[in-house]
C-alpha cells in the first residue's frame, strides 16, 4: 500500500505543478507573449510524468495485493 500511496502523491504533485505551468503559458500566449523557459520547462514535466507513469503498474499491482490481505 505504501508504494501505491507514494505514487499517487507524486503523481498528485507533478499534475499540480503541470497545471500551474499550462497556466501561465495560457496567460501569457493570451497577452500575446512567449517564455521559451516555461516551455522547456513544461516539456520537461511532461517528461518527468511520463517516466513516472512508467511505475504505474508497480503501483496498482502494491495496491492490489494490500486490498486482498
Amino acid at each position: 500500500m505504501e508504494q501505491y500511496q507514494y505514487f499517487c502523491t507524486i503523481s498528485k504533485h507533478l499534475y499540480q505543478q503541470l497545471e500551474s505551468l499550462s497556466l501561465a503559458c495560457f496567460a501569457l500566449s493570451r497577452m500575446g507573449l512567449f517564455s521559451e523557459e516555461l516551455e522547456e520547462r513544461r516539456i520537461e514535466l511532461l517528461q518527468k510524468i511520463e517516466e513516472h507513469l512508467e511505475g504505474f503498474e508497480l503501483a496498482m499491482f502494491d495496491h492490489e495485493l494490500q486490498e486482498k490481505l
